[in-house]
């Protein structure tokens, strides 16, 4: 579809439902803790809140409920952080990555139970193959120091599929093959890829609409903890102070909490401030939003998700997309775009959607030799990236009760779901052992 450069008409697929609205909060109010942000880390911490807890809530959403990244996603569930393990290894050390991993990869199973609890299991749809293919050696040496990681840590192991006439060495296993059977093995018809990984068992992974989940999971907590939440829609919230209590400024008054659990995303465009009346800035100052294009087309032929490294600098500044495929419908993610200022003019957001449908139909072309398709969705979410590019969960250092899940590490449906999980018992006081999601002071 042509966009015109003044404007962008986006249109996600997750939010093609008569959606629930909520009022905006008119005047002052004193809970016991105050959530800010009414996406999936919100929704589903205020799930813990109530379901761990017999404390009252209020959360406040500054637009409307899931309407953000939650709605603007590319709908992968899958236990993953986007930056290599062996990265991590290096600056955390062995074992605090391998207890974060342990609590990524139990995320599924708190997602699992949810969906049971509220009666939604239909909402998610696994994806029984996937395969990671690759351009180089470099890439590919990469994923595979990777590997050595994931079976160190007992998480699911890959196989490697590798052409015949590259060399290669390494102390993993690989399965040479023809070019011709690896082209075939990916379904694609271009020939610069050399490598390709697929799971020697079934994943973690499917495709679930956040948002919907959300709306669904707010019906479950209506029906059985009426009297101990309320959700504001239309409230941002601009400051946040300490003092006896802390207290929410929004545009219409005040709100004391004993707690609050800042639950956003890119969003950062409010003060915290101490006693003292100093600014704390860490999250201002480390929260990096990037926005990330996707689309959404009809293809009957498709395999079911695939996600290709690519670094002969064909797409711009896109190294990777990843595709996934359910009831002949496909999503292709992959161009993203930094925003450091966290917002800017429909003219860039149409010219950035434009570019990226661009990349992906040459993408379509190299890849697959298609031609023909049409993006009949195409919308944009936003992705916060924290400085360390790694969710943070826990207590701000220098400001007591008041708490952080929030952050993309890449991957945000399963992860948001066990940062919150995390973060509630954090607020209980619960010793949790140490972990990549905790803040540094």
């Amino acid at each position: 579809m042509d966009l015109p450069a003044q404007h962008y008409e986006y249109n996600s697929p997750w939010l093609a439902f008569e959606r629930k609205t909520f009022s905006p909060l008119s005047g002052d109010a004193v809970c016991e803790v105050a959530v800010v942000g009414g996406g999936i880390s919100g929704i589903v911490t205020l799930y813990y809140l109530l379901t761990e807890t017999d404390k009252q809530v209020m959360l406040f959403e500054q637009e409307e409920i899931a309407a953000q990244a939650t709605g603007n996603n590319a709908g992968l569930a899958c236990v993953h952080i986007e930056r290599p393990i062996q990265e991590l290894v290096e600056e955390y050390g062995l074992e605090k990555t391998r207890q974060s991993f342990l609590e990524i990869d139990g995320s599924w199973e708190l997602m699992l139970s949810i969906l049971d609890t509220i009666g939604a299991n239909k909402l998610l749809t696994l994806l029984p193959n996937i395969s990671l293919a690759m351009t180089s050696k470099e890439v590919l040496l990469g994923h595979i120091e990777r590997e050595k990681y994931n079976r160190k840590f007992g998480r699911a192991a890959w196989h490697y599929y590798i052409a015949d006439n590259v060399e290669l060495d390494t102390d993993i296993e690989v399965h040479r093959i023809s070019k011709e059977k690896l082209l075939e093995k990916l379904h694609i018809i271009d020939k610069d890829f050399i490598g390709v990984a697929v799971p020697q068992e079934e994943l973690k992974l499917g495709r679930l609409n956040s948002a919907k989940f959300c709306f669904l999971l707010l019906d479950y907590l209506s029906l059985h903890y009426p009297n101990r939440f309320a959700v504001y829609e239309h409230t941002p919230i601009t400051a946040i102070e300490e003092g006896d209590q802390l207290v929410l400024s929004h545009k219409h008054g005040k709100v004391s909490a004993q707690d609050v659990l800042l639950c956003t995303n890119g969003y950062k465009n409010f003060e915290i401030i101490k006693k003292s009346g100093e600014k704390v800035e860490r999250l201002q100052k480390a929260l990096t939003p990037r926005e990330g294009y996707m689309v959404g087309f009809t293809d009957p032929q498709a395999p079911y998700a695939q996600a290709f490294f690519d670094d002969r600098g064909l797409y711009e500044d896109s190294p990777y997309f990843y595709l996934s495929h359910i009831d002949t419908f496909t999503v292709l993610g992959g161009p993203e775009f930094d925003e450091p200022d966290g917002h800017h003019d429909e003219k860039t957001i149409a010219k950035r959607a434009k570019i990226s449908q661009e990349i992906y139909r040459k993408f379509l072309k190299n890849t697959y030799n298609k031609t023909d398709c049409n993006f009949s969705h195409s919308w944009y979410g936003i992705m916060g990236y924290t400085a360390n590019g790694v969710r943070w969960v826990g207590e701000e250092p220098d400001v007591k009760h008041l708490w952080y899940n929030l952050g993309c590490n890449g991957i945000g449906i399963t992860t948001s779901i066990g940062a919150a999980k995390r973060v509630v018992a954090l607020l209980q006081g619960n010793a949790l052992p140490p972990s990549l999601f905790d803040i540094d002071p």
